[in-house]
């Protein structure tokens, strides 16, 4: 949880950031930096909530469920009891450009946002459970990543550690960038690192081939015990190599 009296000192940047340091606790003891991560820019949520209310309900301002709710495709989601490759046909993300029906059903069975996860049927998903998964898949899947692949067991993403609205937490990482013009023992170790990572995305026990779609000096960051980790993984795209072979 976070403490109301941090607040104050906190001194909150500007709302055009997309992501600022924070204090997070879950015993009101002991304390840890985390990143708060802005699923995407102030001004493309604002110039989308326009698009959206503009376009369904004729309005500059609305409330953007009840404008979702009128689509067809959230329509057929609440029709169905299990996501499918339909389900998410045309959505932005690079991780559904080819989605199997392994990996949806792990995104449904490892989502983290309602208490009774564990089974690849939506059974167990709310009407805004259902809205608010479709909505997260749809505008940056990052977080998604972050739950259906956890750090816990071996994946090099950040933890997960919560949502609350449109902001992401997770643990604390320094970007790739801070880390030009280190000592070349320390650059030399990160490099070795990334080709780690890199392999482990081609070359893993689930048979996932990951690729990036884009790859900046933000894409990778650095924990504070100097181990390297994929840092932003909204561009990743995802191909099941068990697919071809079922």
């Amino acid at each position: 949880r976070f403490d109301t009296w941090l607040s104050s000192h906190l001194k909150l940047p500007p709302i055009s950031l997309l992501s600022y340091s924070g204090n997070y606790t879950d015993d009101a003891k002991s304390w840890r930096l985390v990143d708060i991560t802005r699923l995407t820019s102030k001004y493309q949520h604002d110039r989308a909530d326009n698009r959206i209310c503009t376009s369904l309900l004729k309005t500059k301002t609305c409330s953007l469920e009840r404008a979702l709710r009128r689509t067809q495709r959230f329509q057929k989601w609440l029709r169905a009891k299990r996501l499918t490759p339909d389900l998410v046909q045309g959505l932005p993300s690079p991780m559904l450009r080819c989605p199997s029906q392994r990996l949806l059903d792990r995104i449904v069975r490892r989502y983290a946002e309602v208490p009774d996860a564990g089974s690849i049927y939506m059974d167990h998903l709310t009407d805004r459970d259902k809205l608010r998964l479709l909505y997260t898949l749809a505008v940056n899947s990052h977080p998604i990543l972050l739950q259906i692949f956890p750090d816990v067991e071996g994946w090099p993403f950040p933890r997960y550690l919560g949502s609350c609205g449109r902001l992401v937490v997770s643990a604390s990482t320094r970007p790739l960038r801070d880390f030009f013009g280190v000592a070349p023992e320390v650059a030399a170790d990160l490099a070795l690192q990334l080709l780690a990572v890199l392999r482990s995305m081609a070359t893993n026990d689930l048979n996932y081939f990951f690729y990036f779609t884009h790859v900046d000096a933000g894409t990778f960051g650095v924990f504070s015990n100097g181990h390297l980790f994929i840092r932003d993984a909204s561009t990743l795209g995802i191909i099941d190599k068990e697919e071809g072979t079922q």
